[in-house]
């Protein structure tokens, strides 16, 4: 399960206990919750992306090396998968 996926799952509980018991700490939670999961979800680039970005259109596709480098660095930032 992502950490998005249990986000929405604590979510969706504190709405069904904030609708039996309304505390106010409840409805902070899910105004919070509810905002961040709103945000867009990050993905990784794709790899015209990256060729755009590294400049290397004229060459047709970008070195492995250098696409290693940026998933990795995805990585780090938790795009595209675990650090």
């Amino acid at each position: 399960m992502s950490l998005r996926e249990a986000a929405q799952q604590a979510l969706e509980a504190l709405k069904m206990i904030d609708n039996a018991m309304p505390f106010p700490v409840a409805k902070h939670a899910i105004k919070q919750l509810s905002a961040a999961l709103a945000e867009s979800e990050r993905k990784p680039l794709t790899d015209e992306e990256i060729m755009e970005i590294l400049d290397y259109g004229q060459y047709g596709s970008v070195p492995a090396y250098q696409r290693n480098f940026v998933r990795a660095i995805e990585r780090a930032h938790g795009i595209g998968g675990e650090a």
